[in-house]
């Protein structure tokens, strides 16, 4: 089964298509989120907060806000960043793995994952494979 494209829905909806007017109000909502997401991505070491200097434990984990959901960053129970994500999307785990090692260097002792994985990598199996093998040398759970 195919789905139409955002081009697609937009040429029906222009065309009079009553179905296709009402989900170009979903596509413009998907491209609003895509940008906000963009625009809030931590790119740099310096976007993070800093924390003590002793070795430095990070945790990954979601929140639910109105108006999508966020992927917030802490380190030493601290909360360092945050940016929004999409689902079935395991970028930012590989992203923010450099830029963590960008920030604190060898104090980096961990990356904790775990309350963020179903919802970065969704069911794609190859998804979890990916990001595990990239945090492997931080994953203090990993066998």
């Amino acid at each position: 089964m195919s789905y139409p494209t955002d081009r697609e829905i937009r040429a029906s909806a222009a065309g009079g298509d009553k179905a296709a007017t009402k989900m170009v109000g979903q596509v413009e909502a998907a491209e609003t989120y895509a940008r906000r997401v963009m625009k809030s991505r931590i790119t740099q070491a310096r976007n993070l907060k800093s924390v003590s200097n002793e070795e430095v434990e990070v945790v990954l984990h979601l929140e639910d806000v109105a108006d999508g959901t966020v992927l917030v960053i802490r380190a030493n129970g601290v909360e360092i960043g945050r940016e929004y994500c999409f689902f079935e999307d395991p970028e930012p785990a590989v992203r923010l793995r450099k830029i963590l090692e960008r920030k604190f260097r060898k104090r980096l002792r961990s990356i904790d994952w775990r309350h963020a994985e179903l919802y970065l990598c969704g069911d794609r199996t190859s998804n979890h494979e990916y990001v595990a093998k990239v945090l492997k040398k931080y994953d203090r759970f990993a066998n």
